[in-house]
């Protein structure tokens, strides 16, 4: 049985005590290649996004996950035969009041795992993101020693209080399992957004897959965030004040490939991928 509340379920091990050092490598989204201390996981959410990427994210992925109605738009893409890769998933999650009957029972059809959550207080993002924790404890699938990258596709984009929401999700998750080298990202065909834990954090960007422009760092409504950066053309400077009554920042560039945060609250970093403005939604 699916518990609905994170708190329930136990950590993947215990930390070393108040951890501050995090670090974000994007290099393998230029690639799209298996690193060997490095486990992808992808959630597939109901909105477009670029059929290729998805294909060479779905090639290096160790699971992945459709989120109830992103099935019909899968199926329909490879059953039109507009697209040639059929996407099998490892599992399907949600309450199932979007998905078709004949798309459900289809990929009944692929012995896949159908997890059927019914809870109502929860969308199907976070019932996705719970259904991989459950996966990570019941497997024992956690290592200290690798990097875990949770890629949502169609995290970012449409309807504003759909995307409102999957930040407010990944804000929940990442405070508490990024510092076990869990980190998620909400990704479009414009942007990847993530969270930045307090402490320090070394990110990494993509070499060709992040562009240097468009960049921003908000903080969350409720936090004030004192922030410094090194490695952006306008860098936050020492104990800058965040939050927003007052100052964010908005269309930064990224000077090399590394960017260095500090910062005493979480805040939400986004970056321009080099998907934008392509027009190559299907």
């Amino acid at each position: 049985m699916l518990t609905s509340e994170i708190g329930d379920l136990k950590p993947f091990y215990k930390p070393p005590a108040e951890p501050t050092n995090h670090l974000i490598d994007n290099r393998y989204l230029d690639t799209f290649e298996r690193a060997p201390n490095t486990e992808v996981f992808i959630v597939y959410l109901n909105r477009p996004f670029d059929l290729d990427v998805l294909c060479s994210l779905h090639h290096i992925s160790s699971y992945t996950i459709m989120a109830d109605g992103a099935a019909n738009r899968f199926h329909d893409i490879y059953q039109n035969r507009t697209f040639k890769h059929e996407f099998i998933p490892h599992a399907l999650v949600g309450d199932f009041d979007s998905i078709r009957s004949d798309v459900i029972n289809f990929y009944r059809g692929k012995n896949i795992n159908i997890v059927h959550d019914n809870s109502q207080a929860d969308t199907d993002l976070e019932k996705c993101l719970r259904h991989l924790q459950i996966l990570f404890l019941s497997e024992n699938l956690y290592d200290e020693n690798k990097f875990f990258r949770v890629l949502i596709a169609g995290g970012l984009g449409g309807r504003l209080d759909h995307m409102l929401n999957n930040i407010h999700v990944l804000h929940k998750y990442a405070e508490r399992y990024m510092k076990y080298n869990v980190s998620l990202h909400l990704m479009d065909n414009n942007s990847i957004g993530t969270c930045i834990l307090p402490g320090k954090t070394k990110y990494i960007k993509a070499k060709n897959f992040e562009i240097k422009t468009g960049c921003g760092i908000f903080p969350f409504l409720t936090e004030t965030a004192h922030v410094q950066t090194k490695g952006l053309r306008w860098d936050i400077k020492k104990d800058s004040v965040m939050n927003f009554e007052g100052f964010v920042s908005s269309s930064n560039e990224i000077l090399g490939e590394v960017i260095e945060f500090e910062t005493d609250q979480t805040v939400f970093f986004t970056t321009t991928n080099s998907l934008h403005g392509k027009e190559r939604e299907q």
